[in-house]
């Protein structure tokens, strides 16, 4: 953001999945969330999505005591099947909480790694491909269970390590109000959220989202930014709408008072004949930060950008790798032939070395 505001010391920039477009309620994430599980490409189908999003219906549909996948499960209870069924910590108590349930399938019982999806890791379940494949055989291999009870399966998988599944409100406060080092990087990025970005990622009713419909909803965050930091809800909103007059958003026009600060020797971030800004725009087609990123569905100035097929949040930065597909290895190279030119150097003098 900073790029348009200091033209007069920044000659070019790279943006790797950057979200320009500050917003309070991010629901589209969670939307890209089921898209990418259905996304052939990285090993998605509409099979997975629907047993993923079916599961967490049903969940909902228990907990709200309208039906069950099998009566004869569900006994006399519903409510404590699912928390023994997912090994919830504190059992059938912790779900007396509202916040409780909502900290327990508002992002997911089980998530699907579309921001960091990685083709190559090799830990179980640890990418869209192999999330789907398991959801999928585990449906196969057992036909009578239930979309939840697969769900459940997969929890089991991902919670190996733990005693319990904690569905707990208070500790997750607790664990953001803790001003240690270790806690460094999740205070500071949530401090920024509450005072410039918001980017909270919600899942409405009334969405896409593949998770437990109703059960994030924005004043769940806004209560985390007044418990953590004491900034009221109406301040985060504010800063919100401060931050897009200040730098533009997806319109990259900052306000006066922004741009007061460049010299009047810039901008250098045009050429010569000043028509051109030299700005990439690079963005992951499965990340969901691409939601808000200056992409060909949300560029409103011309800018130059690469859309790049199967790639998850700015995966090009990654260490390069054998197993980095095309469009990876592509999405580089355009970087490269954009940038040799912006620093003077001849692309011909430099392959000749090669």
């Amino acid at each position: 953001m900073c790029t348009f505001t200091l033209r007069s010391i920044i000659h070019g920039a790279v943006s790797s999945s950057a979200p320009l477009q500050a917003t309070l309620d991010f629901s589209k994430y969670y939307d890209h969330v089921a898209w990418d599980l259905a996304d052939e490409t990285v090993g998605g189908s509409e099979q997975c999505r629907k047993i993923f999003e079916e599961g967490h219906a049903q969940v909902v549909d228990a907990l709200e005591g309208r039906s069950f996948p099998d009566e004869h499960d569900a006994g006399d209870d519903p409510v404590e099947y699912i928390v023994n069924l997912f090994n919830v910590c504190d059992g059938v108590d912790a779900f007396k909480i509202r916040r409780n349930v909502e900290v327990f399938m508002g992002d997911g019982i089980v998530s699907g790694a579309s921001q960091e999806n990685d083709p190559s890791c090799k830990e179980e379940l640890c990418n869209i491909q192999k999330f789907c494949d398991a959801l999928i055989d585990e449906s196969k291999a057992n036909p009578n269970k239930s979309s939840m009870q697969i769900l459940a399966k997969m929890s089991s998988i991902n919670n190996a390590d733990y005693t319990c599944v904690d569905a707990d409100w208070e500790g997750y406060i607790n664990f953001y109000s803790s001003a240690t080092k270790q806690m460094a990087n999740n205070r500071s990025w949530l401090y920024q959220t509450c005072t410039e970005f918001g980017y909270y990622q919600t899942c409405p009713k009334d969405s896409n989202c593949p998770y437990g419909k109703g059960y994030h909803t924005v004043d769940r965050d806004l209560e985390l930014c007044q418990k953590v930091f004491n900034i009221v809800p109406e301040d985060v909103k504010s800063s919100i709408e401060s931050t897009l007059e200040w730098y533009g958003g997806w319109d990259l026009n900052p306000s006066a008072d922004a741009m007061g600060a460049t010299p009047a020797s810039g901008p250098h971030l045009f050429d010569s004949q000043n028509t051109e800004q030299r700005i990439l725009f690079v963005n992951g087609d499965v990340d969901p930060w691409s939601e808000l990123g200056v992409s060909k569905l949300h560029d409103k100035s011309g800018q130059t950008v690469i859309n790049v097929v199967g790639a998850s949040h700015h995966f090009w930065t990654h260490k390069i790798q054998e197993s980095d597909g095309e469009a990876i290895v592509d999405a580089r190279q355009q970087i490269y032939n954009a940038v040799i030119p912006w620093l003077g150097i001849d692309y011909e003098s430099i392959t000749a070395m090669e």
